[in-house]
């Protein structure tokens, strides 16, 4: 999405996840967004088995290339690598404990992010429950 929209959804609270095609030369809004995240509310993510970073596009995809999203996320903000993998090592244990918290199993959780991600632009305009993500 656009940075306008990342923008809305921070302001309700969601966390925003990247994956592989961050990495791909060209993108173009997913850098935008990166660059002003905060580490806080960022994830990230492999989209397994498809859509593998740079250097390994086209290939099966999986955590083990986690790294290479996290050195584009760090080149974007003009960060270390290092600061990148424990934030978001942090923030990923969060969001499990809030699984954990609320007893969610797999359907719900994937219920959850289902609705999350519906239709963002219907979101933005209201259309949405704004707990939707809660």
């Amino acid at each position: 999405g656009s940075p306008e929209m990342a923008e809305e959804l921070l302001k309700r609270g969601w966390y925003l996840g990247f994956d592989g095609p961050v990495t791909f030369k060209n993108a173009r809004r997913a850098p935008e967004v990166v660059r002003f995240l905060p580490l806080d509310r960022l994830l990230l993510e492999t989209d397994s088995p498809y859509m593998a970073p740079v250097p390994h596009r086209g290939k099966r995809n999986d955590s083990r290339n986690l790294p290479f999203i996290a050195a584009k996320i760090a080149e974007l903000q003009a960060r270390q690598k290092e600061l990148i993998r424990q934030r978001t090592e942090l923030e990923n244990s969060d969001i499990l404990e809030l699984v954990h918290s609320h007893n969610l199993d797999i359907t719900q959780l994937a219920a959850l992010i289902h609705n999350m991600n519906t239709d963002p632009a219907a979101m933005m305009r209201g259309e949405m429950e704004d707990n939707a993500h809660e």
